[in-house]
């Protein structure tokens, strides 16, 4: 419920706002930065929060390949906001779905493993979801 509450009130903001919308790189900035305020705010109020030793302990262990998960997961949510722009959110939650009956399908033909039940059930409910979509467009 939420995540479909977040990507509609996603692609609102960004397709809805001014003449032609926002410019997604702007919005991924804009919710980096009050993820990173929330994350600090929770540091900063937590009894056991960083002391000066355990930040030096940290930045001992980091070097180039630290960044590599950061550029990635930055990178994926500007892909997102572009996809959001213009595509919307119903677009990418069909793309979601068809990569996961994808995924279940290379796993039976590639790998011979059988489904588990949760695998079979969330393929089904896939399909009936995007049949019933189709079939009965919003008015």
């Amino acid at each position: 419920f939420l995540s479909g509450m977040a990507g509609a009130l996603s692609q609102k903001g960004l397709q809805l706002t001014g003449i032609r919308g926002r410019d997604p790189f702007l919005y991924t900035i804009e919710i980096s930065f009050f993820s990173a305020m929330t994350l600090l705010v929770n540091m900063v109020r937590s009894s056991n929060g960083f002391t000066k030793l355990e930040w030096q302990k940290q930045r001992s262990y980091w070097n180039w390949k630290t960044l590599i998960p950061i550029v990635m997961k930055a990178s994926g949510g500007v892909i997102t906001a572009l996809v959001h722009k213009y595509a919307g959110s119903v677009s990418k939650g069909f793309a979601l779905m068809f990569g996961l009956v994808l995924s279940n399908m290379i796993q039976l033909t590639m790998k011979q493993d059988s489904l588990q039940p949760y695998q079979i059930v969330g393929t089904i409910m896939i399909m009936l979801s995007t049949w019933l979509h189709f079939t009965h467009p919003p008015v």
